[in-house]
C-alpha cells in the first residue's frame, strides 16, 4: 500500500523560483476569520492536533484574533507551519475487487485551523480565478450549475435528431483528477492569471514536503512524503484544479 502512493503522489517535475512582489498582501481581518468559520461544517474529524472545528467555533473573539495574526504571518512569510501538512489518512472502499487500491478513495483528515486558513486563502482568491473562467466552465463556480449545460446539451441533441444532423459528444473521466495534479502546473496557471506572487508563494509551501500517515487498519501505520500536491486535501483544490483545466485548454485551442 505505500509503494502504490508513493508512486501516486512522486512527481520528477521541480517546482520553479516565485518572484518576490512589492505589492503587499492585506493582513487578515478577524470578520474574514469568522466569516470563513460560518463557512465550515461541524462535526468534522480533526487531524492531528484533535482540534476540533465546533471548538474554533464557539471560542470567541479572543481566539479570532489570534488566528487572523496567524494567518497574517504565514501570508507575510509565505510559509504554513509544517504540523498542518502532516495529515492522517484513511481509505474508504468505492466499488469493485478490495484487492485493488485504486477501488479506494483516500481521505486525508487535517488541522481545522489549516482549513480555516486555506478557507480564507480561498475565498480571497475566488474572485479573481473566477473572473478569468469562460462560461462553458460551470462546475466548481458559484452561480453556475451544470445543469444548465446538461439542458442545453439535451436540447442541442434533440434539433439535431429532429433535422437529421450528425452529433458527435466526448466526455472525459479523469482519474483520481485531484491527485494527479502536478504542483509546477498549478503554480504556472496562477503566474499566468497575475495572481499576486505572495499568494502564490504561500500555496507553493502548502502543496510541498507534506506527509501522510496512512490508517488502513486499526494494527498498522505507515508514513507516506508527497512529491507531488495531494490537490484533494485543500479548500482551494477545486478552484485550483478548474483554473488549470481552463489553463490547458487555452493553450490547447490557442486562445
Amino acid at each position: 500500500m505505500e509503494k502504490f502512493y508513493e508512486e501516486l503522489y512522486q512527481s520528477n517535475q521541480q517546482t520553479g523560483d516565485i518572484d518576490d512582489s512589492q505589492e503587499e498582501v492585506p493582513k487578515v481581518e478577524c470578520w474574514e476569520v469568522e466569516y470563513a468559520l460560518s463557512q465550515m461544517k461541524r462535526g468534522k474529524a480533526p487531524g492531528q492536533d484533535n482540534i476540533m472545528m465546533d471548538t474554533l467555533k464557539e471560542a470567541g473573539d479572543a481566539v479570532d484574533k489570534e488566528l487572523a495574526k496567524l494567518f497574517t504571518a504565514c501570508l507575510h512569510q509565505g510559509k504554513v507551519p509544517q504540523k498542518w501538512k502532516d495529515a492522517n489518512m484513511i481509505i474508504l472502499h468505492k466499488k469493485g475487487d478490495k484487492r485493488d487500491l485504486k477501488n479506494y478513495r483516500p481521505i486525508s483528515l487535517l488541522s481545522n485551523i489549516y482549513k480555516l486558513f486555506t478557507k480564507i486563502l480561498t475565498n480571497r482568491l475566488e474572485r479573481f480565478l473566477d473572473d478569468n473562467q469562460p462560461r462553458e466552465q460551470a462546475g466548481f463556480r458559484r452561480n453556475f450549475s451544470t445543469i444548465d449545460h446538461i439542458h442545453t446539451l439535451n436540447q442541442l441533441k434533440e434539433k439535431c435528431k429532429e433535422f437529421n444532423i450528425p452529433v458527435c459528444v466526448a466526455f472525459v473521466d479523469y482519474e483520481k483528477a485531484f491527485d494527479s495534479v502536478e504542483t509546477w502546473a498549478v503554480l504556472e496557471a496562477l503566474k499566468e492569471q497575475d495572481i499576486n506572487p505572495n499568494y502564490i508563494k504561500v500555496i507553493k509551501d502548502i502543496y510541498t514536503g507534506s506527509t501522510t500517515t496512512v490508517k488502513f487498519t486499526q494494527r498498522k501505520q505507515q508514513n507516506t512524503n508527497k512529491e507531488r500536491s495531494e490537490a484533494g486535501r485543500y479548500h482551494i483544490s477545486k478552484a485550483l484544479f478548474c483554473m488549470l483545466r481552463t489553463h490547458l485548454q487555452r493553450h490547447q485551442l490557442g486562445r
